[in-house]
């Protein structure tokens, strides 16, 4: 099960994406079901993003389906150049690029009016799950690679150059970017092997500025930033969804974690 989540006319909507193809589309603030679309061929939704009235879902054979909510056939676009599952799909803010990440260890930069991938990637080593747009620079995005790669690479999607790279050195699961007065940019990764950690990292230094080790008992599957950027919230193969508050000059406490010269991070729940 995927989902993704949109706000629209007063309304939080989300969208689930299932082993058999289709997504469901949902108002959570009634509990009902608004309607529910099938992909071609049935086959499981690995990853989902909005960008306006549209649903766009990768499938586990590597399609991309462009889905319109407002109408009956649905189906709008197919886009094939993935050749393993796709796990990442994020829209630019303004939507007029999207990006995809794959099994087959490939990242597309898309133009959102084109068939064809502006920008195919084969720097990763492994599959790309975690992907994020900067929220100020439009053609900055960060992606972030598995566990025999670990590798957060950040691309100017206007020319395709690949700018910058740091080693992690632990499987990525999601990527959220912040800032702060010390640091100015940041860059919040979720992993798994080795050691189940948040770390933050300065984009200008490329320096690790806070990290918490073993955050989950066991590896992050995903994390989702709050609309305030201040709040991260971790789910983990050991069924915990945790939260996380990112914040200065506070007395250190226990599960709150930085480095020399670093941010203090705190867990503040738990939801087993």
């Amino acid at each position: 099960l995927h989902t993704a989540y949109r706000r629209q006319r007063q309304m939080c909507i989300r969208d689930s994406g299932k082993d058999d193809g289709s997504i469901e589309i949902w108002d959570i603030d009634s509990s009902s079901k608004l309607r529910t679309m099938k992909t071609q061929g049935g086959i499981r939704i690995g990853a989902q993003c909005w960008s306006n009235h549209l649903v766009t879902a990768g499938s586990k054979s590597g399609e991309i389906y462009n889905n319109d909510v407002r109408i009956k056939n649905h189906i709008t676009g197919v886009l094939n150049n993935h050749v393993g599952e796709v796990c990442g799909l994020e829209y630019r803010r303004d939507g007029l690029q999207f990006a995809s990440g794959s099994n087959d260890n490939t990242i597309c930069i898309w133009d959102s009016r084109s068939s064809i991938p502006q920008f195919t990637k084969t720097t990763h080593t492994a599959a790309v799950k975690a992907l994020a747009w900067n929220p100020d620079i439009n053609s900055l995005l960060a992606t972030g690679g598995g566990s025999s790669d670990k590798q957060i690479h950040f691309w100017n999607t206007t020319t395709g150059a690949r700018i910058n790279t740091i080693d992690t050195g632990s499987q990525i699961s999601s990527l959220h970017w912040g800032s702060s007065t010390s640091f100015g940019k940041e860059i919040v990764a979720t992993g798994g092997y080795p050691n189940n950690c948040i770390s933050v990292y300065s984009y200008d230094q490329k320096i690790k500025v806070a990290e918490i080790e073993n955050a989950h008992d066991s590896r992050i599957i995903s994390g989702q930033i709050s609309p305030d950027g201040s709040i991260l919230a971790t789910v983990g193969g050991d069924e915990n969804l945790k939260f996380y508050k990112d914040f200065n000059n506070v007395k250190k406490h226990e599960h709150s974690s930085t480095i020399d010269n670093g941010k203090k991070m705190s867990k503040i729940m738990t939801i087993r």
